[in-house]
């Protein structure tokens, strides 16, 4: 089978709140940001390789994922990058990526999307459940399928492509060639995807993924902004906007809580990231995304990401799991659609 480069398009979502990010005609990413707690070091492993594709996409994984009647939220089909799949011991470690792209209350909408990240890689999955007369599948069909990469601030222009993908799983279950051949194809433009020395401990993976070259000024661009997503988190907070982003300006804690869709809301964790790339005196320039001085995004985060977000102590996440708000020690501010908790007193000023 012979695969046409995807033309991708707008893509608007009729989720409460609201976000359309828009689209471009390229396939590409950036080069990834890790935690806190490493940025320090890791930025200072990164290199910029000048002769790096254009349209390089920095793929790392492909994935379809669903529900089963039985067995749960489970991957049906996954495709590493040659580089990341010859680490067996890694890529055996797909525990968890199964409840991101799938993330809780998918059930209760028909369609949606999730932003997400999984170990030192940022993911983005279109998700979608259908009305089968099936008894062994309880009459619904749930598929997710989705890409992981090395960055976030491209993700956003594989979404159409996604979202048609899952159309065609959801009517023609187990057939991976379309994703197959949209995979090889983006291992032919990718020339950067270079991990050196990967071992199975997590930070010197992050610090291998680091390496991925990327372009300074195609981060600083405007253009990879969702523009629809950030005129209408604007309008949803008006004059809170203002709280939020001294919140981003102190990298705290702040996770936004919602009910499905999470989609909309997965774009305003980006939003949040984009409204301290300013310089303000006193402080460092806040130029790079992910960098020492910007709030980390961590976008869907749901119960089996509590053990990793009790390390952190700073990051911007939304999560649909109202749990969340009994588990002060996780978050210093919870914003539970427009309405702010703060876990630490001296924020409530």
């Amino acid at each position: 089978m012979e695969f046409d480069r995807v033309k991708l398009s707008s893509k608007s979502s009729n989720a409460n709140p609201p976000a359309t990010p828009t689209t471009g005609d390229k396939l590409e990413y950036l080069s990834s940001s890790s935690d806190d707690n490493n940025e320090d070091e890791i930025e200072s492993e990164t290199t910029r390789n000048e002769e790096t594709q254009r349209d390089s996409s920095n793929l790392a994984a492909v994935f379809v994922a669903s529900f089963h009647s039985k067995l749960g939220n489970q991957i049906d089909w996954i495709k590493w990058a040659p580089v990341i799949e010859q680490h067996t011991s890694i890529t055996m470690v797909t525990t968890g990526l199964e409840f991101k792209a799938l993330p809780s209350g998918a059930h209760t909408v028909h369609s949606d999307y999730v932003y997400f990240r999984f170990s030192a890689l940022y993911g983005l999955a279109c998700f979608r459940n259908l009305r089968v007369d099936n008894l062994s599948e309880r009459g619904v069909r749930t598929k997710s399928v989705g890409i992981l990469s090395s960055h976030y601030d491209l993700l956003h222009r594989y979404l159409d492509f996604l979202d048609t993908q899952v159309g065609r799983q959801l009517s023609d279950p187990e057939n991976f060639q379309q994703l197959e051949c949209f995979f090889q194809y983006n291992m032919m433009m990718e020339n950067s995807l270079e991990l050196e020395n990967l071992t199975t401990d997590d930070s010197t993976m992050k610090s291998a993924i680091s390496r991925i070259d990327y372009r300074e000024d195609e981060i600083e661009d405007c253009s990879n902004i969702p523009r629809d997503s950030m005129l209408k988190f604007i309008h949803y907070y008006k004059e809170k906007l203002f709280i939020i982003w001294k919140l981003c300006l102190l990298n705290v804690r702040l996770m936004f809580l919602f009910a499905p869709p999470i989609g909309p809301v997965c774009n305003w964790v980006y939003c949040c990231t984009r409204l301290v790339t300013h310089s303000v005196d006193g402080l460092p320039q806040r130029r790079q995304t992910g960098g020492p001085h910007h709030p980390v995004p961590w976008f869907y985060v749901g119960l089996s990401d509590i053990e990793t977000l009790s390390r952190l102590n700073s990051y911007v996440a939304c999560t649909t799991e109202r749990l969340f708000i009994d588990k002060p020690h996780l978050y210093d501010v919870i914003i539970d659609c427009q309405t702010m908790r703060a876990s630490n007193p001296n924020l409530d000023q």
